[in-house]
């Protein structure tokens, strides 16, 4: 399944009576008329009218158009599984779009490629006669492929064991158009017009090139007991050209042709020129390769050959040396050239290394992190995989996601809730790979997100994970297939604050330099150090509501709840709030130069004892001082008067007016 960015599936009905759905999974710009939207409500009822149903990508909704007119009548229809959760989990929908075929209640798997040709040569081989017959030239031109190949059987008559024969084969391969004829006229035009019948014409065209056409007729691959065997073995060394450029018009017919090994070469398009060196060197190693590899060509500079050189990691100068590389479709094995030249001796060489292993990997790793591990998540990338996950004495649950997948980033915060309880669990590592920018042979995926379990110990092979994505479903996996027995900390009553009060790390680091500055001040000895640390700390606490207050506001009940409230806002508070944490922090230590050495926790504790009193004796230290200042002034204001009444022409100051006045 392959990964989409909007959840939805795509279902498809073909009917031999009324219709068919197809179900798929995002909207494209298409000609719905005939798409039938699929709810929980119609589900059901839609599987025991049709016969045949099928889910598949949007894109392909133009085939809806292609069989309006095909007998039995096709109908499109689409199911969001976001919406419709109920049949998304009746099919156990875990990736999009979701490709599935009911035939009469019975569900298969969608075994064929997702463009809009194989969708409809699939449903008319399987709801209707394997092959269509070639009445004349007309037809044959008709029936011209594109991008791919065709194969056609010219017989003698439509009946008999080689028609039936035939037939038989063409069941067996939806992927490909079979046809059939017995026109001379056709039989000329495909250059067998000669040939003992019967005799079988793979008829391929890509891009703008004419069709080529290849006979049985003395081809060493047409080789087998049965003619199935002999038409599988044909296909696979003639459906595709010499050399095929990849593209995405292309990219079915490469992967589809059921030759897994590929050759890649990618150049620039002079290189790349028919009869440049390069064409006449792949042209004549094709016979050597045909059947066993798909030589691919991209072409540097273009937008098509994008996908090839960010997924190889080659270079993307369309003037430097052409650039080899081999590729192993079912084993996601990429293998690099290890010759300095490509010659015709070299590629084959390669091809060689290629098919039995011995090529030297190419593998794509990111930076290695400076920190491999944060909250419990572990973060690997390609040259630590082996260190971080095939490690024999832990179990590892490595998630392989992707920066730009939408259901990625869904899993992200569950993933990471995961690890974090898993913290302090030994065992067990929680990790994840970004997929696009790092490989392994060990990890093998073709989608995003894919979770891969590896239980502890040798010769590690990765279980693919395909439960559901919940943290509660994650722990219970864990618990069944861990190797070793673990115990999940208990969460507190006290969670939420406990977290809040752990996570303000800034506020302890900061209470530690309060710390810190007694150190640097040769600890609590007295001296000038000792009275500056004083003054500073009165200053910062207590002057605010100190120097503010007149001498009367300091008497009584009123002056005992402001010094209460004054010691609250000192750092005394502070270091009493961080005690839970600093104990946990024995690493964090204080030196008292000649003397000792004791943590930042102990340390605590003897600032807390000493902190009262020198908070008593600053305050009203302040509070004296501030009071002798308003006697000064006080005093300094009734000597000024005095001295004023010596002179008679002296008016005494105004009074203030009050609002009794007035």
């Amino acid at each position: 399944m392959r990964v989409m960015a909007r959840s939805s599936v795509a279902l498809f009905v073909a009917l031999l009576v009324v219709a068919s759905p197809v179900v798929w999974a995002q909207e494209d710009d298409v000609d719905e008329s005939q798409v039938l939207v699929l709810t929980d409500a119609n589900y059901t009822e839609t599987l025991e009218k049709h016969d045949y149903v099928m889910k598949l990508k949007p894109e392909y909704a133009g085939a809806a158009k292609d069989l309006e007119s095909y007998e039995p009548k096709v109908v499109l229809a689409k199911l969001d599984a976001d919406s419709e959760k109920k049949v998304a989990s009746e099919n156990e929908i875990k990736g999009y779009p979701t490709i599935f075929w009911f035939e009469k209640g019975t569900k298969i798997e969608y075994p064929g490629n997702r463009r809009r040709a194989d969708i409809v040569r699939w449903i008319k081989k399987r709801t209707g006669p394997p092959t269509s017959d070639l009445a004349d030239v007309a037809a044959l031109d008709a029936n011209k492929p594109e991008n791919d190949a065709m194969l056609v059987a010219v017989l003698d008559a439509l009946e008999g064991a080689e028609f039936e024969a035939f037939q038989e084969a063409a069941k067996k391969h939806e992927d490909v158009t079979m046809l059939t004829t017995t026109s001379a006229e056709v039989a000329e035009a495909l250059g067998v017009a000669k040939a003992k019948r019967p005799v079988y014409v793979v008829r391929r065209a890509f891009g703008e090139s004419a069709p080529e056409d290849v006979s049985s007729e003395g081809h060493a691959a047409f080789e087998g007991k049965s003619l199935d065997e002999q038409l599988v073995s044909l296909l696979k060394a003639e459906r595709l050209p010499a050399y095929i450029e990849f593209s995405t018009e292309t990219s079915a017919a490469i992967f589809g042709s059921g030759v897994d090994r590929q050759l890649i070469v990618a150049a620039g398009s002079e290189a790349l020129a028919p009869g440049s060196d390069l064409d006449k060197l792949l042209r004549e190693a094709s016979p050597k390769l045909r059947g066993r590899f798909v030589v691919v060509t991209a072409r540097l500079g273009a937008d098509q050959a994008k996908a090839v050189v960010e997924f190889f990691g080659l270079a993307e100068d369309p003037e430097a040396a052409p650039q080899v590389v081999g590729f192993h479709a079912t084993e996601t094995g990429k293998y690099r050239f290890p010759f300095d030249e490509l010659t015709l001796d070299n590629l084959l060489a390669f091809a060689k290394q290629v098919e039995d292993g011995s090529a030297p990997r190419l593998l794509k790793s990111a930076a290695e992190p400076a920190a491999h591990t944060e909250e419990g998540l572990t973060t690997v990338v390609g040259s630590t995989f082996e260190k971080l996950v095939l490690d024999s004495e832990k179990d590892v649950l490595l998630e392989v996601h992707a920066p730009w997948c939408g259901h990625c980033k869904k899993l992200e915060p569950i993933y990471k809730k995961l690890a974090k309880r898993f913290e302090t669990v030994d065992s067990i590592t929680i990790a994840q790979m970004d997929g696009t920018g790092n490989e392994h042979p060990a990890a093998e995926f073709r989608s995003f997100p894919t979770l891969l379990w590896y239980p502890a110990g040798k010769d590690q092979k990765a279980v693919p994970y395909s439960g559901e994505r919940t943290v509660s479903a994650f722990v219970k996996f864990l618990k069944k297939n861990a190797s070793k027995d673990f115990k999940l900390p208990k969460k507190s009553k006290k969670g939420k604050a406990k977290k809040e009060a752990d996570a303000d790390a800034e506020e302890i680091i900061q209470l530690v330099a309060l710390v810190d500055v007694l150190n640097a001040l040769c600890g609590i000895v007295g001296g000038s150090a000792f009275l500056g640390f004083l003054f500073w700390l009165a200053r910062l606490n207590i002057t605010y509501g100190v120097l503010a207050a007149a001498p009367e506001v300091m008497r009584g009940v009123v002056g005992a709840k402001l010094f209460c409230k004054s010691l609250r806002r000192t750092e005394a508070w502070l270091i009493y709030k961080a005690l839970p944490t600093l104990r946990k922090r024995p690493d964090l230590s204080v030196s008292i130069p000649g003397l000792f050495s004791i943590s930042y926790y102990q340390f605590s504790y003897v600032l807390l004892i000493l902190y009262p009193f020198v908070f008593i004796y600053v305050f009203y230290a302040l509070l004296a001082n501030r009071r002798r200042a308003l006697r000064k002034e006080a005093a300094g204001g009734s000597d000024a008067r005095g001295k004023g009444k010596t002179k008679s022409s002296a008016k005494p100051p105004a009074r203030p007016r009050t609002r009794k006045d007035e």
